[in-house]
């Protein structure tokens, strides 16, 4: 199955340090931090580096940059959190916390959403930004699947796996092989 992605209106790498670029830092500095910095050309005569503060993150922390439904908008994954914001307003930048480290991303350009798992719950970006949470699905991971009529389709990385898809629209559950709580609602 190929997997296909969003296409950005602008380039951004990781870089080890801004070399007296403009900087624009996100989060709060702590005794613990981790620094991870992305250089961003918005291909509109701007160059910046948007450096994200992470308490305790450890060194390898940036694992991917990810393009969104909106060609300006710019997510990058690392570990616990969600780096994102317009390339147009730096200032915009934010980190969304999660979890647990995104252990899956899928874009599905079709529904116009970006989908990530932790090992425990799914988060889905539209090109408004977060379009829905999910509460707890899994305990061990979760396989992101294809997605077709407005359902997601994963599986369950648990000792015994399970099929659950949500509705892309609103992240609620359309089907599950396995009970899920009568007061399950996304956030």
């Amino acid at each position: 199955m190929e997997k296909k992605s969003f296409e950005p209106d602008f380039d951004a790498a990781p870089i080890d340090f801004a070399d007296g670029r403009t900087e624009y830092f996100i989060g709060v500095e702590t005794s613990f931090s981790a620094r991870r910095s992305i250089l961003v050309d918005d291909h509109r005569g701007n160059v910046w580096v948007a450096t994200s503060i992470f308490p305790d993150m450890g060194r390898r922390t940036l694992t991917e940059i990810v393009a969104t439904p909106d060609p300006r908008e710019l997510a990058a994954v690392v570990r616990g959190a969600l780096l994102l914001g317009c390339v147009d307003d730096p200032t915009s930048f934010g980190q969304v916390t999660t979890d647990g480290p995104i252990r899956a991303i899928r874009s599905y350009p079709e529904e116009g959403v970006v989908v990530m798992a932790t090992s425990c719950t799914v988060l889905c970006l539209d090109r408004n930004g977060i379009r829905w949470r999910s509460h707890r699905l899994a305990l061990g991971g979760i396989s992101l699947g294809a997605a077709s009529k407005n359902l997601l389709h994963m599986v369950t990385d648990d000792e015994s796996s399970h099929q659950i898809d949500l509705f892309i629209t609103n992240g609620e559950v359309a089907h599950s092989t396995f009970p899920l709580p009568a007061d399950f609602l996304t956030s």
